[in-house]
């Protein structure tokens, strides 16, 4: 599965507007469209707003604050993920566990591993197998998978006998495990690697894209996945015709028209047609959400708009 490894995107949505992660003198804080600071840089560590609420980490513990800066939820976990559909999952006592926006505890920590709900489903892992539960933490797909992905698109990916398939919301086999790997469905498709190469499937598990030449493949943004060829990167659009070579040595996805892609230890910006729209000038870059990108310069972060202006200088 190709993936460029990158850190936070650092914005999401909240009631006022997007937010977008900044560091300034080692501390983490938010700042708007504009670039004025709205949240001062005072914690060790920040996620996304989901949800209206921030994860937060102040020392070692991790809490949740509102888009006003305000805490919601007190610094008491050892890791706190992202809310999706009013639940967030927490880490207490070693354990995972569910919280809801106020804090309160939804599911109890008791599990080794756990993931996001999508579809009123989220995964999570004990004694080293894999299942799902509901909002209350009743197992509503038994762990009995060695691995799995988060719910997408109404079905999720499950390994079972060494081999990868697809499960619906009430855990029956919709796509029987016969990939070598395979990742969450986008855009109504999903990669799987068989013993004849990449190709993509519909939600039947049809193949709908096949003799592909390539050794490994993205998810489809955007209307264009990322491919590999040698040990360079491209993208194909969903008819599988190369609409942009294999020449870079890292790619992201497409978002807002643009995708992040890395050339000789650098990265910049290209459209659709594989324009370059931003120069190569960045160490780090991340896709773009509401009409700005994080880029890192050293271990700086900073925002550049779709012209590549920084709205924010870099800073550390």
């Amino acid at each position: 599965m190709i993936g460029a490894g990158l850190v936070t995107a650092g914005a999401a949505e909240t009631a006022g507007g997007r937010l977008y992660i900044i560091l300034q003198d080692g501390r983490y804080g938010f700042m708007n469209r504009a670039g004025s600071v709205v949240i001062a840089p005072r914690y060790d560590e920040a996620s996304d707003f989901y949800g209206g609420l921030a994860a937060v980490k102040s020392g070692d513990l991790w809490g949740y604050i509102r888009a006003t800066g305000e805490q919601a939820v007190p610094l008491e976990f050892e890791w706190g993920g992202p809310f999706s559909e009013g639940l967030a999952v927490v880490k207490k006592d070693g354990l995972f566990g569910y919280i809801d926006a106020k804090g309160g505890i939804a599911v109890k920590p008791r599990f080794d591993a756990a993931g996001e709900f999508h579809d009123g489903r989220a995964r999570i892992e004990a004694n080293g197998r894999c299942g799902f539960i509901d909002a209350t933490g009743k197992a509503v797909i038994g762990a009995s998978f060695e691995e799995a992905y988060d719910f997408s698109e109404g079905l999720a990916a499950v390994k079972l006998g060494g081999k990868w398939g697809y499960v619906d919301s009430r855990g029956a086999m919709k796509i029987k495990p016969s990939y070598l790997e395979t990742y969450e469905f986008s855009e109504g498709k999903a990669w799987v690697q068989t013993d004849a190469g990449i190709c993509f499937i519909n939600h039947n598990g049809e193949i709908v894209l096949s003799g592909l030449p390539f050794p490994d493949a993205g998810n489809f943004f955007e209307g264009l996945a990322s491919v590999l060829e040698g040990d360079l990167y491209g993208f194909i659009n969903d008819q599988g015709g190369v609409v942009i070579p294999p020449k870079y040595n890292l790619v992201s996805m497409f978002a807002e028209g643009l995708a992040p892609v890395s050339s000789d230890g650098k990265w910049g910006y290209i459209d659709r047609h594989g324009r370059v729209v931003i120069g190569f000038r960045f160490d780090l870059a991340q896709p773009f959400a509401g009409g700005l990108a994080q880029v890192q310069v050293g271990h700086r972060l900073g925002y550049v708009d779709s012209r590549g202006k920084f709205i924010r200088q870099p800073t550390s």
